[in-house]
């Protein structure tokens, strides 16, 4: 268990979780899909939004229940690397999400294997393809290389977040 626990500044790295909400996995793993396509990121469960600890009670079960939701409901499955914390005796589980190998990374819901319901769009494709290429590109030379505003290219970066498309 590690006592020291550092949460990146950028708050695009990393998102709360206050409980691992296992019969709503799409809660959670639409921030998987966006670090994998993204740059990586973590999702800390046990903290709230406001960044108060709350703590997790059984933390072997809520790591198979993440690697079991993460196999059945990605594709592909990304590269994820679960990391136990105790922060004033309470437990919190931190899954960091690695920047993906492949294009993009889905959650399939209960449509493993059919992703033609997954709707992402031309441009949100090319964003990422922007993003892979070069990690430390901006929204405005983002705007400037696909021709549509500054403003555009940060309300898709949003939606990709959420990956609600």
């Amino acid at each position: 268990m590690h006592n020291n626990l550092t949460i990146p500044l950028d708050s695009s790295a990393y998102d709360f979780k206050v409980m691992l909400e296992e019969k709503k996995p799409k809660s959670w793993l639409n921030s998987v899909s966006a670090f994998a396509n993204g740059l990586g990121g973590s999702l800390f469960f046990g903290i709230d939004n406001d960044g108060t600890v709350k703590g997790l009670n059984g933390i072997q079960h809520i790591t198979e229940a993440i690697s079991s939701k993460i196999r059945d409901f990605m594709d592909p499955q990304p590269e994820v690397v679960m990391v136990p914390h105790r922060i004033n005796d309470l437990e919190v589980l931190q899954l960091k999400v690695n920047s993906g190998n492949y294009t993009s990374y889905y959650y399939v819901g209960d449509n493993v294997g059919n992703l033609s319901e997954i709707k992402i769009s031309e441009r949100q494709q090319n964003i990422l393809n922007l993003i892979k290429k070069s990690p430390t590109i901006t929204s405005k030379q983002m705007s400037e290389t696909l021709s549509v505003s500054q403003r555009t290219i940060e309300r898709d970066l949003l939606a990709m977040k959420r990956w609600e498309f």
